[in-house]
Protein backbone atom coordinates (compact mmCIF):
# COMPACT_ATOMS: atom_id res chain seq x y z
CA UNK A 1 0.00 0.00 0.00
CA UNK A 2 1.19 3.64 -0.48
CA UNK A 3 -0.45 7.00 -0.23
CA UNK A 4 0.03 9.35 -2.23
CA UNK A 5 -0.18 13.63 -1.80
CA UNK A 6 -0.58 15.81 -4.40
CA UNK A 7 0.19 19.76 -2.89
CA UNK A 8 -1.79 18.35 0.52
CA UNK A 9 -1.94 20.33 3.45
CA UNK A 10 -0.30 17.58 6.09
CA UNK A 11 -0.24 19.62 9.71
CA UNK A 12 1.88 18.25 12.45
CA UNK A 13 0.56 15.64 14.44
CA UNK A 14 -1.81 16.57 16.49
CA UNK A 15 -2.34 19.84 15.23
CA UNK A 16 -5.07 21.34 12.81
CA UNK A 17 -4.70 22.59 8.81
CA UNK A 18 -4.79 25.88 9.99
CA UNK A 19 -2.17 25.70 12.58
CA UNK A 20 0.99 25.81 9.70
CA UNK A 21 -0.02 29.47 8.92
CA UNK A 22 1.14 32.17 11.04
CA UNK A 23 -1.20 33.81 13.44
CA UNK A 24 -1.78 36.90 10.88
CA UNK A 25 -2.10 34.29 8.00
CA UNK A 26 -4.69 32.76 10.11
CA UNK A 27 -6.71 35.64 10.82
CA UNK A 28 -7.17 36.22 7.38
CA UNK A 29 -7.78 32.74 6.31
CA UNK A 30 -10.58 32.18 9.10
CA UNK A 31 -12.29 35.45 7.93
CA UNK A 32 -11.65 34.72 4.13
CA UNK A 33 -13.30 30.96 4.88
CA UNK A 34 -16.09 32.46 7.05
CA UNK A 35 -17.06 35.32 4.24
CA UNK A 36 -17.20 32.51 1.81
CA UNK A 37 -19.72 30.14 3.45
CA UNK A 38 -21.63 32.85 4.30
CA UNK A 39 -22.04 32.80 0.62
CA UNK A 40 -22.71 37.02 0.71
CA UNK A 41 -23.50 38.19 -2.84
CA UNK A 42 -21.01 41.00 -2.63
CA UNK A 43 -18.47 38.33 -2.57
CA UNK A 44 -19.05 36.34 -5.96
CA UNK A 45 -16.32 39.13 -7.58
CA UNK A 46 -13.51 38.23 -4.91
CA UNK A 47 -14.51 34.61 -4.91
CA UNK A 48 -13.90 34.15 -8.71
CA UNK A 49 -10.62 36.46 -8.68
CA UNK A 50 -9.02 34.03 -5.56
CA UNK A 51 -9.47 31.16 -7.69
CA UNK A 52 -8.29 32.63 -10.33
CA UNK A 53 -5.05 33.59 -8.32
CA UNK A 54 -4.70 30.60 -6.22
CA UNK A 55 -6.21 27.59 -7.74
CA UNK A 56 -5.88 28.72 -12.06
CA UNK A 57 -2.69 30.52 -12.41
CA UNK A 58 -1.15 27.89 -14.57
CA UNK A 59 -4.62 27.62 -16.95
CA UNK A 60 -5.38 28.42 -20.24
CA UNK A 61 -8.54 30.53 -20.42
CA UNK A 62 -10.56 27.78 -21.53
CA UNK A 63 -9.58 25.59 -18.06
CA UNK A 64 -9.95 28.58 -16.13
CA UNK A 65 -13.77 28.92 -17.09
CA UNK A 66 -14.51 25.28 -16.81
CA UNK A 67 -13.75 25.53 -13.43
CA UNK A 68 -15.48 28.69 -12.39
CA UNK A 69 -18.73 27.19 -14.33
CA UNK A 70 -17.85 24.38 -11.80
CA UNK A 71 -19.31 26.42 -9.45
CA UNK A 72 -17.73 28.34 -6.13
CA UNK A 73 -17.79 25.88 -3.11
CA UNK A 74 -15.91 26.82 -0.17
CA UNK A 75 -13.92 24.41 1.97
CA UNK A 76 -16.08 23.91 4.65
CA UNK A 77 -14.16 26.17 7.46
CA UNK A 78 -14.36 22.81 10.12
CA UNK A 79 -11.91 20.90 8.29
CA UNK A 80 -9.28 23.99 9.06
CA UNK A 81 -9.46 23.75 12.62
CA UNK A 82 -10.36 19.81 13.30
CA UNK A 83 -7.41 18.52 14.98
CA UNK A 84 -4.95 15.82 13.05
CA UNK A 85 -3.98 12.11 14.26
CA UNK A 86 -2.17 9.74 12.49
CA UNK A 87 -1.04 8.05 15.58
CA UNK A 88 -3.69 4.61 14.93
CA UNK A 89 -2.58 5.14 11.03
CA UNK A 90 -0.62 1.80 9.98
CA UNK A 91 3.16 3.21 8.69
CA UNK A 92 2.30 3.16 5.15
CA UNK A 93 5.25 4.62 2.83
CA UNK A 94 4.38 7.58 0.93
CA UNK A 95 4.90 10.36 -1.48
CA UNK A 96 4.54 14.23 -1.40
CA UNK A 97 4.02 15.85 -5.48
CA UNK A 98 5.50 19.53 -4.76
CA UNK A 99 3.60 21.86 -7.20
CA UNK A 100 6.08 24.19 -8.08
CA UNK A 101 3.74 26.94 -8.73
CA UNK A 102 1.18 26.72 -6.65
CA UNK A 103 -0.07 29.77 -5.28
CA UNK A 104 -2.71 29.03 -2.74
CA UNK A 105 -2.36 28.84 0.58
CA UNK A 106 0.59 26.16 0.13
CA UNK A 107 3.52 27.63 -1.84
CA UNK A 108 6.32 25.30 -2.41
CA UNK A 109 7.99 25.99 0.78
CA UNK A 110 5.51 25.25 2.91
CA UNK A 111 4.33 21.60 1.07
CA UNK A 112 8.53 20.90 1.80
CA UNK A 113 7.02 21.32 5.73
CA UNK A 114 4.29 19.08 4.78
CA UNK A 115 5.61 16.35 3.01
CA UNK A 116 8.40 16.40 5.77
CA UNK A 117 5.41 15.95 8.74
CA UNK A 118 4.76 12.43 7.17
CA UNK A 119 8.38 11.77 6.09
CA UNK A 120 7.46 11.43 2.20
CA UNK A 121 9.36 11.10 -0.39
CA UNK A 122 9.06 14.16 -2.72
CA UNK A 123 8.53 14.72 -7.03
CA UNK A 124 7.84 17.70 -8.15
CA UNK A 125 5.75 18.91 -10.51
CA UNK A 126 5.64 22.40 -12.52
CA UNK A 127 2.58 23.12 -12.23
CA UNK A 128 -0.16 25.29 -9.82
CA UNK A 129 -2.49 23.88 -7.21
CA UNK A 130 -4.78 22.13 -9.67
CA UNK A 131 -2.54 19.87 -11.08
CA UNK A 132 -5.42 17.17 -12.68
CA UNK A 133 -6.89 20.31 -14.69
CA UNK A 134 -3.88 22.03 -15.81
CA UNK A 135 -1.36 19.42 -16.29
CA UNK A 136 -3.09 16.08 -16.04
CA UNK A 137 -0.85 14.36 -18.53
CA UNK A 138 2.13 15.23 -15.96
CA UNK A 139 -0.09 14.35 -13.08
CA UNK A 140 -0.63 11.21 -14.79
CA UNK A 141 2.87 10.60 -15.62
CA UNK A 142 4.34 10.78 -11.92
CA UNK A 143 1.67 8.72 -10.66
CA UNK A 144 2.35 6.06 -13.23
CA UNK A 145 6.10 5.89 -12.46
CA UNK A 146 5.05 5.57 -8.53
CA UNK A 147 2.95 2.51 -9.36
CA UNK A 148 5.70 1.13 -11.09
CA UNK A 149 8.35 1.67 -8.48
CA UNK A 150 6.32 -0.18 -6.08
CA UNK A 151 5.04 -2.74 -8.15
CA UNK A 152 8.65 -3.38 -9.06
CA UNK A 153 9.63 -3.20 -4.75
CA UNK A 154 6.77 -5.76 -4.05
CA UNK A 155 8.28 -8.39 -6.52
Amino acid sequence: MHIVFVGANIPPEGNSAISIFRPSERFGIGVWLRLMAWKISFMDKAVEEDMRKTLCNDMDEATVQQVLAGGKHPEPPAIFYELVSRLQMPSISCTYIKLLQDQSILPPSKQDEMAANIGAKVLTLNTGHTAMLSRPHELAKLLNGIVSEITVQQE
